[in-house]
């Protein structure tokens, strides 16, 4: 399940698959209820993840209108955020080689790299705390990883996931937790992550073809927890 970025961002929203790039993200990233993403910001992750959910569809001609739309948020993003140039950097060849790989078909390379587009956005808007904490935000990148790399049969991928999912969610539990009714949502997830963990062999490219939708749909219940982080109407 694919969700608008606009809303995990609350007004916007991973750099590193590796578990400590990825801890030290999350540990700088809690919500903060009166902190605001730059809109540039908020409105680039959510057409990279409009690419993903077009892109996953074979819905090219609609890929493309995201993708352009992305290229637009791009000035106003380098305006809008202070500093990050080398994250900023990343951000634009990633876009570079996303039009590419819509231009040409390449279904795994453009999935890919939309799903990055949102992790790279996770990153820029760390430094404004938006109220749905971006390790949030990270376990919906992740879950989209393993519904990738499902799709690729690329064992060593999902492995390498799995792994990230688990720091991602090691790390940020305790913030799920001291939610109201968090306790209960966060034993639900943790069981995903539990599962995933425990998926291995042959068939694991084809168990993570549907776990991969049951830990994204997870990821809406524990956004759930975080009322705040709805974008206004």
């Amino acid at each position: 399940m694919i969700h608008g970025m606009g809303r995990r961002m609350a007004v916007g929203t991973r750099a590193c698959i590796g578990a400590v790039a990825t801890t030290i993200c999350l540990a700088a990233c809690s919500g903060d209820e009166g902190s605001t993403v730059p809109r540039a910001l908020e409105a680039a992750g959510d057409h990279g993840e409009g690419a993903y959910e077009q892109i996953f569809a074979d819905a090219w001609a609609a890929a493309h209108i995201q993708v352009d739309s992305l290229a637009a948020d791009l000035g106003a993003v380098d305006r809008a955020v202070a500093g990050q140039a080398a994250t900023k950097a990343e951000l634009r060849s990633d876009l570079s080689d996303l039009e590419a790989a819509v231009a040409s078909r390449d279904r795994h390379e453009a999935l890919r790299l939309s799903n990055d587009v949102t992790r790279i956005a996770a990153h820029l808007s760390a430094p404004y705390h938006p109220p749905l904490p971006v390790g949030i935000t990270l376990l919906d990148y992740y879950g989209r990883v393993l519904q990738l790399q499902a799709e690729a049969q690329d064992d060593g991928a999902l492995t390498r996931a799995v792994a990230g999912l688990q720091g991602a969610w090691d790390t940020i539990r305790p913030a799920v937790e001291a939610r109201p009714g968090g306790a209960a949502e966060a034993e639900a997830f943790g069981a995903l992550v539990g599962l995933a963990g425990a998926t291995t062999g042959p068939t694991a490219p084809a168990t993570f073809k549907t776990l991969s939708g049951r830990i994204l749909d997870g990821v809406d219940e524990v956004e759930r927890l975080f009322p705040l982080a709805e974008a206004p109407d």
